[in-house]
């Protein structure tokens, strides 16, 4: 009955322990210690940086031209090496899906779903691009490929007697290449390349890839991280581009362009018209025409008169651009 009672005793006082508050700052006070210099260097350096970048120098704070909201395709982005993609079907798609909710999620873009097209690298890349970009009304279109999902067996090493695997220290590593290109001409915008690393149980095992409690696991972490990466670097590659639309009918003296309301396009906003024009080259140029008002809006489509005596045909090849 003591060593009972002893016990008892020695958990009242634990649990007591356990209820009184140690000081959380220096000795003789309870007040939080001022940020050092460097801390304070540090924000302050990570605050410009963040000021600095084009997403922040071209937003819509910045004025209407930068407010009105780009068509944005975005492609299948499949693995270049299908095998180390086993356990994630379908993930080409999936991902396109994942980084069109990532860029939607900004506010900046309208998303047009190219999971279901993919390019092939045998073929023209320019001329796909237009095609795509065509088919799915996007000024702008990102593509891609999954460069790695390769695996790395975790070891216990055990000295002499060797080592066995371990299915919880497994590593994978994640690259991602992306493209950004120009729906109207094809041309390459910027190329960007992600990577991240996962770590522990790394096989995806029956989770939908990139949707729903994927990203709880330490892969879909490590992929949640990277899809982040690429949303902001596409932010700010497309933040100072020039929101552009398709002349694409004629009503009596005004035309009929392919944005509206939607691409935040308001009754008085002026825009650039222009006329693509293909060289015997092949190369592709731009005539100034003149510049054009907004006067009726619509959800997706504007009428817009030109500010000029004549009306010029621009029924093909016509474009309006913001600046």
């Amino acid at each position: 009955m003591v060593f009972r009672g002893g016990w008892l005793i020695l958990l009242l006082l634990l649990g007591l322990a356990g209820c009184v508050s140690l000081p959380s700052g220096p000795a003789g006070g309870g007040a939080a210690a001022e940020p050092t210099e460097e801390a304070l260097a540090a924000a302050a350096e990570a605050a410009a940086r963040e000021a600095a970048r084009p997403s922040n120098l071209c937003g819509p704070a910045q004025g209407e031209m930068f407010a009105y909201r780009k068509k944005v395709a975005v492609l299948a982005i499949p693995p270049q090496r299908p095998l180390e993609a086993a356990d994630l079907p379908g993930i080409g798609g999936a991902w396109s899906q994942a980084l069109q909710r990532e860029l939607d999620g900004t506010g900046r873009f309208l998303l047009r779903d190219g999971s279901g097209y993919g390019l092939d690298p045998r073929g023209d890349v320019t001329q796909q691009i237009v095609d795509a970009a065509q088919r799915l009304d996007a000024q702008l279109v990102v593509a891609g490929r999954i460069v790695s999902l390769d695996r790395q067996s975790g070891r216990v090493e055990f000295g002499q007697a060797g080592a066995v695997r371990h299915p919880w220290r497994e590593g994978r590593v994640i690259e991602v290449e992306l493209s950004l290109h120009d729906g109207f001409s094809g041309a390459l915008i910027s190329r960007l390349n992600h990577h991240a690393e996962a770590r522990g149980q790394v096989v995806n095992r029956g989770h939908r890839p990139l949707q729903g409690d994927f990203f709880q696991t330490p892969l879909g972490l490590a992929v949640a991280e990277l899809l982040e990466r690429q949303r902001e670097d596409l932010l700010d590659e497309m933040a100072c581009l020039p929101m552009m639309a398709r002349v694409v009918d004629r009503q009596g003296d005004a035309l009929v362009i392919d944005a509206g309301f939607a691409s935040l396009l308001g009754p008085g906003d002026a825009l650039q018209l222009f006329q693509q024009r293909k060289l015997g080259s092949g190369r592709q140029v731009e005539e100034p025409l003149g510049v054009v008002r907004v006067s009726h809006v619509f959800p997706e489509s504007s009428l817009v008169t030109v500010e000029a005596p004549l009306l010029p045909d621009v029924r093909v090849g016509g474009v309006v651009r913001a600046w």
